[in-house]
């Protein structure tokens, strides 16, 4: 009999409960199939963290905090419409923004200019085709004045 078993992030499970012998031989099976979807899991959040961009993160600091858009929206001095459209990575943010955010939810503002900076350059490259190509010459350029400004 095939069954099917759906894991969190809508991972999906095939087997088949005829081809599982006994008890011991099924206890195995779905340990190992645990174990991997844990893998699995794992890997996803540390490339969703890696990879959240400024909206993603400001929409968490603030259902972290159990605000409203609009209660937000008020402490920064911007409309609800916009911080939506911020949240959803449709329109920037701007800069002096960030201490405010970074006052508010007590994160790190070099995280914070991390994210605006990224979403930034990712604007302007996401159409190109030589985009990782050029942001890995604009890497080593930043690399290189670093280190001869040290």
């Amino acid at each position: 009999m095939k069954k099917l078993f759906m894991g969190a992030y809508g991972v999906a499970i095939n087997y088949h409960s005829s081809t599982l012998a006994d008890t011991s031989e099924q206890k195995s099976f779905y340990k190992t199939k645990f174990q991997k979807i844990q893998l699995y899991l794992t890997k996803i959040r540390q490339v969703h963290k890696e990879t959240m961009t400024l909206g993603q993160k400001i929409r968490e600091l603030r259902e972290q905090a159990g605000l409203k858009q609009r209660e937000l929206a008020y402490q920064l001095g911007i409309g609800e419409g916009f911080l939506s459209k911020v949240e959803n990575d449709q329109k920037p943010l701007k800069r002096e923004d960030l201490t405010k955010l970074n006052e508010l939810f007590k994160t790190p503002i070099k995280e914070l200019e991390s994210l605006w900076l990224a979403n930034k350059v990712y604007s302007i490259v996401r159409d190109e085709e030589s985009a990782l190509s050029a942001l890995k010459v604009a890497e080593e350029q930043v690399k290189y004045k670093n280190i001869k400004n040290a």
